[in-house]
């Protein structure tokens, strides 16, 4: 049998096409397994033989596998999965127990401001007892002063103290009665039957208005 000499195409799979064991020239010659060392004539290095379709072989006789991508920041997933129904249903629920929620609250939220309202018009009224008690009290002992205070800016504004006091001190208050208080506009009407000491008694009703501090004061009298 005639050897035939390597081929000079640097291209050509070692075995390919020469003769003899493996070489490839005989179609009835099996092919040569991935990672089999071929021998070559006139004395050169024997070559690895890799197969078109196969893995690399390493140095140890294995195949070489790529090391696997680490996760890290950018790394997308091949796919996502997708809601399930579940996960609609307990959103709609949310949704309904939210709606639900906001009903009740704006609807405890007006009975809660009528409450407010209702409360604070009380509150007024109280003010308005108090201080024209304080006012008759102070009338009684003879306090003008005090008694001065407790009248609004625009009352205070168009009489002097001097004036007040020559007018209250014309007469001595001997008792009082106060009657059931009424709201008048932006003010509190509180009725009362004065006793006088020259026995001229009189039914007054004396209005009772938030001064610009927010305090009551009584600003006129009917």
């Amino acid at each position: 049998m005639t050897t035939q000499p390597p081929s000079d195409d640097p291209w050509q799979r070692p075995g390919a096409g020469a003769s003899g064991p493996g070489g490839g020239s005989n179609p009835s010659d099996p092919p040569l397994p991935s990672g089999a060392v071929v021998p070559v004539p006139d004395g050169g290095a024997p070559v690895l033989t890799v197969a078109a379709d196969g893995p690399l072989p390493s140095a140890h006789g294995g195949p070489i596998s790529a090391p696997p991508i680490a996760p890290g920041p950018g790394v997308i997933p091949p796919f996502v999965t997708p809601p399930r129904e579940g996960h609609k249903r307990r959103l709609g629920i949310g949704i309904a127990i939210s709606a639900v929620i906001a009903v009740v609250c704006c609807g405890g939220g007006s009975v809660g401001m009528g409450a407010l309202l209702v409360a604070s018009g009380h509150q007024r009224e109280r003010d308005a007892r108090a201080v024209v008690t304080t006012y008759l009290n102070d009338w009684q002992r003879e306090d003008y002063p005090g008694a001065y205070t407790l009248l609004c800016n625009e009352r205070r504004n168009s009489v002097s103290l001097d004036d007040f006091t020559r007018s209250l001190s014309s007469d001595q208050v001997t008792g009082y009665r106060l009657g059931e208080v009424r709201p008048a506009g932006t003010a509190i009407g509180v009725p009362v039957d004065i006793d006088f000491l020259s026995g001229d008694d009189q039914q007054v009703t004396y209005d009772v208005v938030l001064d610009s501090d927010g305090k009551s004061r009584i600003c006129g009298a009917t």
